[in-house]
């Protein structure tokens, strides 16, 4: 089975999605044509027969499903694709998400895109780590036009899925902002974070359950005994982060 990335939420022969709206097939031509006129994009190989899609109600969007698996889901702002999704704040998953294109090194795991699964967004790299995928989304803090204000005032806070708007601007001009997280030489899809806190493995420091979590100490699991032997200190965390590989950084972030 393949599956596409419609654009526009518009389906085969002109269909529009909305809520409550079926789509009883897809063809091999019909897919061929949705790519071809640039209604769609193929993000898995071919299919080789017709494709049952359908259009379910849940709260304010669609769903699209092929059979019971759920390809992407629909809302105002168009298609919403599975990977890549923050989820819905108070919602089961919210805050990971499945990784669009995963990077050499990283597997999925068992669950990695079932919401209900502790291992959701969850990818281990070739050392053992646990990482999470936090997928690209936008932020709005305290604005009038919040749903949320009226009961929370300047502590409303909105967050808006990557799809939610067309450009970084039109997210602006809404009051939202993008995470400088998500800029390294430019805008990021997400960025991978240790699901669990480092600890010595075989030199490396790896995030691994159960783990006894590195320090600066001396006397307590030092990142000093990693390979290459980085300083006890807090500049030497990013010595120790990178015994997993060139591209590893320790996180920053602020104590109060």
């Amino acid at each position: 089975m393949s599956i596409l990335m419609l654009e526009n939420a518009r389906g085969p022969d002109g269909i529009i999605l909305t809520k409550g709206s079926t789509i009883t097939t897809l063809t091999a031509q019909q897919e061929d044509d949705l790519v071809g006129q640039g209604r769609a994009r193929r993000i898995t190989e071919k299919s080789q027969g017709p494709i049952p899609l359908m259009v379910t109600i849940t709260s304010a969007q669609g769903v699209v499903k092929a059979g019971d698996q759920e390809l992407f889901s629909i809302n105002e702002s168009g298609v919403i694709p599975m990977a890549n999704r923050i989820g819905t704040p108070g919602s089961q998953g919210f805050g990971v998400g499945v990784c669009p294109v995963l990077p050499s090194g990283y597997a999925a795991m068992p669950g990695t895109t079932d919401t209900s699964s502790d291992n959701y967004g969850n990818y281990q790299y070739s050392d053992g780590s646990v990482m999470v995928w936090v997928p690209r989304f936008y932020y709005r803090i305290g604005s009038p036009a919040s749903p949320l204000y009226g009961a929370y005032g300047d502590n409303a806070i909105d967050i808006a899925g990557d799809s939610a708007f067309r450009s970084e601007a039109d997210a602006n001009s809404a009051g939202y902002a993008l995470h400088r997280a998500f800029f390294d030489g430019g805008p990021q899809l997400g960025f991978f974070v240790d699901k669990y806190q480092c600890s010595n493995n075989g030199g490396i420091a790896s995030s691994i359950r159960y783990g006894a979590p590195l320090s600066t100490g001396a006397a307590h699991n030092p990142i000093s005994a990693l390979n290459g032997a980085p300083a006890n200190t807090y500049a030497g965390t990013i010595a120790a982060a990178k015994t997993r590989g060139g591209a590893f950084h320790p996180a920053s972030f602020t104590a109060e």
